[in-house]
């Protein structure tokens, strides 16, 4: 998206999320060259062939945008391939945005490999990571035995 006006990005994003599984290869496109703007986008759409490219972009990007947006795309695919990765990004990160990101990702996610991260994102000093670590272990606990 070789644009700096929010307004034609968003209507460009708005466009590619109608268009749907076509759109996903421009979308990756444009996350790797770090636009990060275009991640949740991914997530939305909801096709699964997205899973793995946004996945390698978890250990190869070191910016905090990118990391954070790659999570929500993953939450939002309920990628459980995703969840040993997103794991290892939650205990090598020290992003507290990139940290909230992981910590909703698997709560939507609900793999129960999930659990002992969230409850550790509980104990975390930034009150935006445990906020939701609740939510998160609450959905993952149901999703793991169908009943809290």
């Amino acid at each position: 998206m070789d644009t700096k006006s929010a307004r034609e990005r968003h209507c460009i994003r708005k466009i590619l999320k109608e268009i749907g599984s076509p759109a996903v290869k421009p979308l990756l496109e444009a996350l790797r060259s770090d636009d990060w703007l275009s991640g949740p986008d991914l997530g939305e759409i909801g096709d699964k062939r997205a899973a793995k490219p946004i996945m390698k972009l978890l250990g190869h990007s070191c910016r905090w945008q990118v990391l954070s947006a790659a999570a929500t795309a993953l939450g939002k695919l309920k990628s459980w391939e995703a969840v040993g990765p997103l794991i290892n990004l939650f205990e090598r990160e020290k992003s507290r945005f990139v940290r909230k990101s992981v910590v909703v990702a698997l709560g939507r996610i609900g793999d129960p490999r999930a659990i002992p991260v969230l409850m550790e994102a509980l104990s975390a000093p930034c009150y935006a990571v445990r906020y939701p670590a609740k939510d998160a272990l609450l959905l993952s606990l149901f999703e793991s035995y169908g009943t809290v």
